[in-house]
């Protein structure tokens, strides 16, 4: 839109953001406990075509669907609601997205975006995106970085709050 008049662009973005039909939604699944998922937590994860799984193993180079099945046993987020998804198994996509705990501003940058970009696809295509995460998804969160992405591309997207494993311990009898 850099060469095109103000109503244009404006009238551009408003028709790509139309098409956009999917929504991205971070849901917290909470401290560890599967019944500390929330009600709108479960139904969002029932109600979704996608379930990106975050992965900090650096074997892990680019998102994608056909990833090593080991990630989904190592992320504890998957671990937590995988019986709330026992009927749906089969049926819901899994897309992993690479998120390596390393220093390199720059390359943390690179892979973000790419993720952001590979989940954009799959919103693109009309589906419902969720990224699980434990604890809450605003709360050091690995969600925000694409969360952030897509909102800024004027993408639907929604946070899900989850239990933060803080509050959790001061409600333990």
């Amino acid at each position: 839109c850099l060469m095109q008049s103000k109503s244009f662009c404006q009238a551009k973005r408003k028709e790509d953001k139309e098409a956009m039909k999917g929504k991205f939604t971070g849901v917290g699944v909470g401290p560890g406990d599967p019944q500390l998922l929330t009600l709108k937590a479960l139904h969002a994860i029932q109600e979704s075509d996608v379930v990106a799984i975050p992965v900090s193993d650096s074997g892990l180079k680019k998102p994608g669907e056909n990833a090593d099945p080991k990630y989904m046993q190592q992320c504890t987020a998957y671990q937590i609601v995988r019986t709330s998804l026992f009927a749906d198994r089969g049926k819901k996509e899994v897309i992993f997205l690479p998120m390596p705990m390393i220093k390199d501003r720059e390359k943390l940058i690179e892979i973000h975006d790419e993720d952001a970009a590979f989940t954009a696809e799959k919103l693109n295509e009309g589906k419902d995106v969720v990224f699980l995460t434990i604890g809450d998804p605003s709360i050091y969160s690995t969600c925000m970085y694409i969360h952030k992405r897509l909102k800024r591309m004027g993408y639907e997207t929604e946070l899900i709050p989850g239990i933060p494993s803080f509050l959790r311990g001061g409600g333990s009898p």
